[in-house]
């Protein structure tokens, strides 16, 4: 009898261990390091469906991100500024776009893909604190804009971007949009 408790436990025990492996994060220095350049431009360095997404969206859908570091992919070097992140599939790969004055300067892969939370943007993305008047004011927009609803553009998905120091001068940046997570790293100098 105890043999056998000993054995289910043992079992137990592994199962779960197997499983706490197969949840754990990905070691982002290996995909790194398998992780290639892009090997391709735009033609004009304009992107494709940027012309699609203006018309399909209310504003832009796209991130403003500012950076206040140099961050460094392999050979890519971006300097500190100001870029439109968009994330784009390429081939049956993902990249993150960074773009300047609607121009693609950068072209970075993304290391993995993940799911989004259900209740990650309620939890985890700052409201703006509105007074009275503003309240009021698009509140009343609201009501003129579904009744007066003169074209069928839609609201860009949810974004969210954060990073987190990762082993030494690496950066992971974790860029949420709609319902998927792009993540990459890089090396700040």
């Amino acid at each position: 009898m105890k043999k056998f408790i000993l054995l289910i436990s043992l079992i137990i025990f592994s199962v779960s261990a197997f499983q706490m492996k197969a949840f754990a994060d990905p070691d982002y220095e290996i995909l790194y390091a398998q992780s290639q350049e892009a090997d391709f431009k735009f033609m004009h360095d304009v992107d494709p469906y940027q012309d699609e997404d203006n018309f399909k969206y209310a504003w832009s859908p796209y991130l403003l991100f500012r950076s206040s570091s140099t961050l460094t992919f392999k050979s890519s070097t971006i300097p500190a500024g100001y870029y439109l992140l968009t994330p784009r599939e390429h081939k049956g790969k993902f990249w993150i776009l960074f773009k300047e004055r609607g121009k693609v300067v950068y072209t970075i892969p993304v290391l993995e893909t993940q799911v989004v939370p259900p209740d990650f943007y309620k939890t985890h993305v700052p409201k703006p604190k509105k007074s009275g008047w503003k309240k009021l004011g698009d509140g009343i927009g609201q009501v003129f804009y579904t009744i007066f609803k003169s074209s069928k553009k839609q609201n860009p998905p949810p974004a969210f971007i954060e990073f987190e120091r990762y082993e030494g001068n690496h950066y992971l940046m974790k860029y949420y949009y709609g319902k998927t997570v792009y993540i990459t790293l890089f090396r700040v100098e």
